[in-house]
């Protein structure tokens, strides 16, 4: 009797460990957000990544690099043991996928000019044979350059009715950036974003060369918050949330100023 009660004993400590080893091994799948237990998703096919963010596949491309560059914008580049000639790079968050501009890259690396600084993305590589994926945090430094104390970023309104933007999907609010006296003037790529009660859109405004002139002054940017931002929250969560939305300001990568709004029903 007593060996009997110890060989189920031992049974049901086996029996435990391989439920919590099956537990440990779930994982969430980096291109369509589908919780699976097995090797591959069971939504899309996706292999199961290693706990570092790559790909457990046999991949010819291998040593990704990621460099952030002196205008805020981050160079991907790689190995690639195949006689390739051309790369898909696209990126994706918990919430949303893009794609890079074109399925067709030439050469090995490529400059992602709209990551959006602070947020964790998974960027898959693919030469049509093999791929690779692996998980980024772009940098989020401030901005100190010329640092006055004042503040650089205000909206015209901070308060937003969505039945009355429904009504007035046109009506629009301006983003006013303005900064010091300087010495000299100063260009930058800037990215105008916006942090939902969601997490960050992924509409990114991107401005190749956004001059700061040798005075104080002040730039007016005009959209109307329904069609240039909201549609887009809405196919990126699901949903328009309401509650308090902050624009980031980003000049080189840096953070220059933020300002915020309330949407409400």
């Amino acid at each position: 009797m007593c060996r009997k009660l110890f060989f189920l004993l031992a049974l049901l400590v086996v029996v435990c460990m391989v439920m919590n080893v099956a537990i440990a091994e779930s994982w969430t799948c980096p291109e369509c957000g589908t919780l699976n237990d097995g090797n591959f998703c069971s939504n899309c096919g996706t292999k199961k990544p290693d706990p570092d963010g790559t790909d457990t596949s046999t991949s010819t491309i291998t040593n990704v690099t990621f460099s952030p560059q002196s205008n805020g914008g981050i160079l991907v580049a790689w190995d690639d043991s195949s006689s390739a000639s051309s790369y898909t790079v696209a990126y994706s968050t918990e919430y949303w996928n893009s794609t890079y501009g074109s399925d067709s890259i030439s050469g090995k690396r490529v400059l992602l000019d709209y990551l959006i600084p602070g947020v964790t993305y998974y960027v898959y590589i693919s030469n049509g044979v093999s791929d690779t994926t692996l998980t980024y945090t772009v940098p989020k430094p401030i901005y100190t350059e010329y640092s006055t104390g004042g503040k650089y970023l205000k909206l015209t309104m901070v308060k937003f009715s969505l039945s009355e933007m429904e009504k007035k999907p046109t009506m629009t609010f301006e983003v006013q950036v303005s900064w010091p006296r300087l010495k000299n003037s100063r260009e930058y790529a800037a990215k105008l974003v916006l942090n939902t009660p969601y997490g960050y859109a992924s509409r990114v405004v991107y401005y190749d060369v956004f001059t700061f002139e040798n005075k104080y002054e002040y730039t007016y940017i005009t959209f109307s918050l329904m069609n240039d931002w909201l549609v887009q929250v809405e196919e990126d969560f699901g949903s328009i949330p309401t509650g308090e939305y902050t624009f980031e300001i980003y000049m080189d990568g840096q953070l220059y100023d933020y300002a915020s709004f309330k949407l409400s029903n």
